[in-house]
């Protein structure tokens, strides 16, 4: 009997190890095929890379796609512009319960909690308050959603849109409470899930919207309210829906934002420093710094989505912008391309061969 146990064991671990190695294989970070998926998947991938002024790569340069986070680049580039001014001050102390507000438990992937428990690591809570430049870091670097919603209402939407405007981003969508839709299109307990779905698809995209900031004044000023939100009515077909509504732009467009960040001449020199230590936290770690002078950008994701906008300066002086965007992708999909980024902006940003084959491959 014993003996017969150790061998069904035997079986669950070879098993097991299998189920590791293929998984492995399969999903570990390949710079080549990261490009083939791009390259054979144009309806759901689109990718902008230039090089010194040089484009080295497009696809789909103009199609406008959901962002996910990235779009919180024009937020921390608007509280850049802001803090210059003086209308917001950098130092002022803000209450982690002010930001509480627009947290939704469940939505963003201990984004928002995993900043605070850095926060505690570093010290930079005092009494439950936090300066207002930590906020907008974590909102970059940590992708805090909460944050992000009480930034919109601290610089007013219509400046962050305005600045959409003078950037020149002609049909980037306009900026919304992206993350107060989250409570739309959360179905309710009474509610026929079916009728639910078609009445939320078939919903008018200005009405979408109004019904987003409404959400998001209830938010701000009903502590209770958002006790009616479970992420767990967040079904996939209504998380679909929220995904493809929210905000869209070109890589184009992020890369042209990228280069005015990387330019270090397009903005001020004030903000210029704030928005250095905004973007680029990657260069705290010794490896970053030993290839580049500047490193920085913003990433987004939603189940269906997988954006980036990256700009480098190497030591060389080399500038590179990068921006990709994907979306309607499967789960396994978006997984397998999470694991491949990393190696595959690093090889853009290191490895001539490697651009010599994205030139090649994207020179039709």
């Amino acid at each position: 009997m014993i003996k017969k146990i150790l061998i069904g064991v035997g079986i669950l671990i070879i098993f097991a190890l299998g189920i590791f190695v293929w998984s492995w294989y399969t999903i570990k970070p390949d710079a080549d095929k990261y490009l083939t998926f791009i390259k054979e998947h144009p309806e759901k991938a689109a990718l902008y890379i230039v090089r010194n002024d040089t484009v080295i790569a497009s696809q789909n340069a103009d199609t406008i796609m959901p962002l996910a986070s990235t779009v919180k680049t024009l937020i921390a580039i608007e509280f850049a512009k802001q803090a210059t001014a003086g209308i917001i001050k950098l130092e002022t102390e803000i209450d982690t319960a002010e930001l509480d507000k627009y947290y939704l438990k469940g939505t963003d992937g201990n984004a928002h909690s995993n900043w605070l428990n850095q926060l505690h690591s570093d010290n930079l809570l005092n009494n439950g308050k936090v300066k207002l430049r930590e906020v907008v870091k974590g909102m970059i670097r940590f992708s805090s959603n909460a944050n992000t919603e009480y930034l919109m209402d601290l610089l007013g939407i219509e400046n962050i849109n305005a600045l959409r405007d003078s950037l020149g981003l002609t049909g980037h969508h306009a900026i919304y409470p992206f993350v107060s839709s989250l409570m739309i299109c959360a179905k309710q307990n009474n509610d026929d899930i079916k009728q639910f779905t078609e009445k939320l698809d078939l919903m008018p995209i200005d009405e979408y919207i109004k019904k987003s900031f409404e959400v998001h004044q209830k938010l701000k000023k009903d502590s209770s309210f958002k006790k009616t939100f479970d992420a767990g009515s967040l079904l996939i077909d209504q998380q679909h829906i929220w995904s493809n509504r929210l905000p869209g732009g070109s890589v184009k467009q992020y890369v042209s934002i990228m280069q005015k960040i990387n330019s270090r001449t397009y903005f001020d020199s004030t903000t210029q420093i704030i928005l250095d230590d905004i973007f680029e936290w990657p260069m705290k770690y010794k490896r970053n710094r030993e290839t580049f002078k500047h490193f920085g950008g913003k990433g987004g994701s939603t189940s269906f989505v997988l954006t980036q906008a990256i700009y480098a300066t190497d030591n060389q002086n080399n500038q590179t912008s990068i921006a990709i965007f994907f979306n309607n992708l499967f789960t396994m999909e978006n997984i397998k391309l999470q694991a491949g980024s990393d190696e595959f902006i690093l090889k853009i940003l290191t490895d001539e061969i490697f651009r010599k084959k994205l030139q090649e491959t994207f020179k039709n």
